[in-house]
């Protein structure tokens, strides 16, 4: 290939990934005001399941995702969901934009204990970095559960706002991915125009 070639068509790659780079933040704003909508929906101000309680952990987690890979064949944008987004540390909120069939409340670790006798259950708490006294785990708000709630801890249990809820990974990752659609072509054209000036 000749070399002015080569130079051009490097020159236009540099600028697709400028003008790229430059709409990442505004990418991340987006799916963060998606994030941020979801606390909305929380009814009880008591519940450990708020997702602004896990806002940090979250957008964290965004600012670590690879949001430009670069070789020498390619520039490629990727946009989060829920697939190549990293939930480590938030199951919480990865069922939360799963959705949840059926309805569940929040139980402490010793309110568990009471209700069912065993310390340990099969899932996982809702905030894993939390001690064992201070967990708090979403079980199916069942007869027995209900029964329980009522004889053994005589209190109601906090509902999981998220319960019978289908999925909101649109909400939070959709107006990114949108943006995105909607612009990628006028960025193209852009870098080729300021390219070939």
């Amino acid at each position: 290939m000749d070399r002015s070639v080569k130079n051009s068509i490097a020159h236009i790659t540099f600028g697709i990934e400028q003008i790229i780079e430059s709409q990442i933040e505004v990418i991340k704003e987006l799916i963060m005001d998606g994030y941020d909508s979801l606390s909305v929906k929380v009814s009880d101000p008591k519940s450990k399941t708020n997702p602004e309680m896990f806002r940090d952990k979250f957008q964290g987690n965004l600012n670590t995702f690879e949001f430009l890979y670069k070789s020498e064949a390619q520039i490629q944008l990727n946009t989060p969901d829920m697939v190549n987004f990293n939930f480590s540390g938030i199951p919480v909120v990865e069922q939360i934009l799963e959705g949840t069939v059926g309805t569940f409340v929040e139980i402490s670790h010793e309110d568990l204990i009471k209700l069912i006798g065993k310390t340990t259950i099969n899932e996982d708490p809702i905030d894993p970095s939390a001690t064992k006294r201070e967990r708090v785990y979403l079980i199916k708000y069942d007869d027995k559960v209900r029964r329980g709630e009522k004889t053994i801890l005589k209190k109601k249990l906090i509902r999981f706002s998220f319960s019978n809820s289908p999925a909101l990974d649109d909400t939070v990752f959709g107006p990114a991915e949108e943006y995105v659609n909607e612009n990628m072509e006028t960025w193209i054209e852009r870098s080729l125009k300021v390219s070939t000036k």
